[in-house]
């Protein structure tokens, strides 16, 4: 259903990430951002909402 609606990013939180307190990150076109802090996606979210505005 994630792929129809086309978000920017998807996140993955498995029992792996929920302990490391991380999240997979994929934005559109299934382009791999790799594993990072949820703060750090914060922050990457928040600096492409910047550029567009």
């Amino acid at each position: 259903e994630h792929s129809l609606q086309k978000p920017p990013f998807i996140l993955v939180a498995g029992d792996k990430e929920k302990a490391a307190g991380t999240v997979a990150v994929r934005a559109r076109g299934n382009k791999d951002l790799g594993v990072m802090s949820v703060d750090a996606f914060i922050e990457l979210i928040q600096s492409d909402i910047e550029s567009k505005v």
